[in-house]
């Protein structure tokens, strides 16, 4: 197997598994600890703020509404890592936040803690931006799909923006009277505007 693969193999494993190992620096002796480790792609990231959640409602409401608060908090080291210690053993949930790179839509963050150890866990972290739709028609109210998933209707002279869309081309429908196709393209951090008149 050549090194690329067997490098994918073990980022591939990293991602999926949760796993322990038994020290930490500054650990107390038999503490229970969990360290993160945040990626981009197959890159490490330093300077991610990671929020650690008692449930996967807590985190939600916290990233989506600006509601509730996190257990824990830390900042990735220059090797991607953050390490939260002596903390109880639980399930706990994360989100990572790099810029507008975030891991809302990350599966593998989160895992059971065992105690007296240090649990590690990774969390992925993909930049997203927003597309503003503007329904210019003021009878019909515009209902919009973006790349075939449906979204939140924009009544008859709104606005609408939507968040945490990847970055990349997108395909908005909108359908009033008539229906019309409009493209966007999400880069980086930005929102994409959009015109509609269905």
């Amino acid at each position: 197997m050549n090194f690329k693969k067997s490098l994918a193999a073990l980022l591939l494993a990293s991602t999926l598994l949760f796993s322990c190992k038994k020290a930490i620096n500054n650990a107390p002796p038999d503490a229970t600890n969990l360290e993160i480790t945040v990626y981009n792609n197959a890159a490490i990231v330093s300077g991610a703020s990671v929020y650690v959640f008692g449930s996967e409602a807590d985190m939600q409401n916290y990233v989506l509404h600006g509601k509730g608060t996190y257990l824990y908090a830390g900042v990735t080291d220059v090797s991607g890592n953050v390490a939260f210690i002596d903390i109880p053993a639980s399930t706990y949930y994360w989100y990572s936040l790099a810029g507008c790179a975030n891991s809302l839509y990350d599966n593998n963050s989160n895992g059971i803690i065992s105690s007296g150890l240090t649990n590690t866990g990774s969390s992925v972290v993909k930049t997203y931006g927003s597309i503003s739709i503007q329904n210019t028609n003021l009878v019909y109210t515009a209902h919009i799909t973006i790349d075939g998933v449906a979204y939140p209707n924009i009544t008859a002279g709104n606005t609408v923006v939507f968040n945490y869309i990847t970055a990349g081309n997108h395909t908005i429908v909108a359908t009033g009277q008539g229906t019309q196709t409009r493209s966007a393209t999400v880069s980086g951090c930005n929102t994409a505007y959009v015109i509609v008149n269905p």
